[in-house]
């Protein structure tokens, strides 16, 4: 993910939350997005259907009488050249972040502006922060590839008038074989050999005029990215209580 300045680091008290509950927060997370948003919703990214159907490979949300439907993409499928621009967006910042080009990541996000908010951590990082972070990770986890199921487009942010896409089941995984990895102020770990993964996310993403102006990252109760690969490679976070290192 990315390493949290400690600083602003504040992890959740909460404890983690149950597979079940997790996935219902999954399932509900088109609805919460639009209930913020304005009921009209572009067509450029979306169409309007009536009755209901099962078809996996659309998101909907009830907005009234009036179902929207959302197509989804999958990670495992080439993304269709007449995709929404805000979808075909996301899509390379996370081939980029996958190829580990910081600088191609840095090339699609707003830099002063774009921010990272940690939900479980209660955090937040500037675009900067976030991808000299990844540089880091990338040094102490060489082959560290990214994963996810489904992508979508889920409305419009009332508040900046931006793009929502989101991109569910989206987690990491890498062999720490690299540089000794440290989180923040805690003892650097020298090459474990370990192979790492991480837990699933929900990744949001919200774009304007090009750029992704803002990204959340809700790992539904778990500790994900650095904090989460430095107690999986043996490290302690004191204050994280009801996590313990890992054994494996």
């Amino acid at each position: 993910m990315g390493n949290v300045p400690v600083k602003a680091y504040n992890p959740s008290r909460k404890k983690k939350s149950s597979k079940s509950s997790s996935k219902k927060r999954l399932r509900n997370s088109s609805q919460q997005s639009l209930s913020s948003i304005p009921s009209r919703v572009s067509t450029e990214t979306s169409s309007a259907i009536d009755g209901s159907t099962n078809d996996d490979d659309y998101g909907h949300s009830v907005e009234g009488k009036r179902q929207v439907r959302y197509e989804k993409f999958r990670q495992n499928q080439p993304i269709p050249e007449d995709a929404p621009p805000a979808i075909q967006l996301v899509r390379k910042y996370l081939y980029y972040k996958d190829a580990q080009n910081i600088e191609g990541m840095e090339s699609l996000t707003t830099a002063k502006r774009c921010t990272f908010t940690f939900v479980d951590a209660e955090a937040e990082m500037t675009a900067k922060e976030f991808h000299q972070s990844m540089k880091e990770v990338f040094a102490s986890f060489p082959n560290l590839h990214f994963f996810w199921k489904f992508m979508r487009i889920t409305g419009v942010d009332a508040a900046t008038q931006s793009t929502i896409v989101e991109v569910g089941d989206y987690f990491g995984i890498g062999k720490h074989e690299g540089r000794p990895y440290a989180f923040g102020p805690y003892e650097a770990i020298p090459a474990t050999g370990k192979t790492v993964r991480d837990e699933k996310i929900l990744f949001t993403f919200f774009v304007k005029d090009g750029k992704i102006i803002k990204a959340i990252v809700d790992a539904f109760g778990d500790i994900v990215g650095p904090p989460g690969f430095y107690t999986k490679i043996g490290g302690i976070i004191p204050h994280l209580y009801w996590y313990e290192p890992s054994s494996s």
